[in-house]
């Protein structure tokens, strides 16, 4: 049975089951990304097509660019580029009308962020006791909403489900295992910055600091004039023995003591 042939750009004669065009992007600056991008990033656009020397048009986001580019002799066309726009995309390339698969990726203006908090002792947050509660959250923008999250311990990967319409995923667990961690959850291919660390200690083993608090203390000084007389602020007074502070303000720092007032 003959092929069916339809013609392509310039009168080619190109089987039917030949009419394939595919469309790639990689983002060069993380490999692990796919077609997602931070931007900033360096990424290629790839087209393959029996068309040679075909016009290649671009639907984004509803809106038709028709001299997008041209295929070469091999039918084929790529370019590398910067991303610049955050956003989320839909692109459909065509080769001389026939459209390859829509390509759906996003752009991220900035890596997404990773926070933890230990819930039952913020005070030593990130850092977690065994049997402690912790929430770890994790935020990309609404420009990777749905996007699954992962992530790799021991080089095993874990689904962590996907984020929200906010592009963000919340995790709650209990410290069960005592050791230092760094942990990086991937948004979509894109991971998060930076890197999570943090311990878990056994009970009764983490350090705590108690703030240390000098007492004031009022002390008698001897009269070393050979007057007899003591000059303070507000004049002077003889006594054999002159009282640091003077009386007025003694008798103010003894009341401040015992209201716990005082202040060096």
């Amino acid at each position: 049975m003959k092929a069916a042939l339809l013609y392509g750009a310039l009168g080619q004669l190109v089987p039917a089951f030949a009419q394939t065009v595919t469309v790639t992007q990689t983002n060069l600056s993380r490999p692990g990304a796919g077609a997602n991008l931070v931007v900033g990033d360096q990424y290629t656009m790839a087209v393959t097509s029996p068309y040679s020397f075909a016009p290649i048009s671009a639907l984004t986001n509803g809106v038709l660019y028709p001299n997008f580019a041209t295929t070469g002799a091999n039918g084929a066309w790529s370019a590398t580029a910067t991303a610049h726009d955050s956003g989320m995309y839909v692109e459909t390339l065509s080769v001389d009308g026939v459209p390859a698969a829509p390509l759906s990726f996003f752009v991220l203006a900035t890596q997404p962020a990773e926070v933890m908090q230990n819930t039952s002792d913020p005070s030593i947050s990130p850092n977690l006791v065994v049997g402690d509660n912790f929430v770890q959250t994790i935020t990309a923008g609404p420009n990777a909403a749905y996007q699954p999250v992962v992530t790799v311990f021991n080089g095993t990967t874990y689904n962590l489900g996907q984020t929200d319409q906010n592009g963000a995923i919340v995790l709650q667990g209990i410290a069960r295992d005592v050791g230092s961690y760094t942990v990086t959850y991937v948004v979509g291919g894109i991971p998060a910055a930076p890197p999570l660390a943090f311990t878990v200690f056994g009970a009764g083993t983490v350090p705590s600091f108690t703030p240390v608090v000098t007492e004031l203390v009022v002390t008698e000084l001897p009269n070393l004039s050979t007057t007899g007389a003591c000059t303070s602020i507000a004049g002077t007074w003889t006594e054999n023995t002159c009282l640091w502070p003077p009386g007025p303000f003694r008798r103010e720092i003894n009341a401040k003591l015992r209201t716990g007032s005082a202040a060096m």
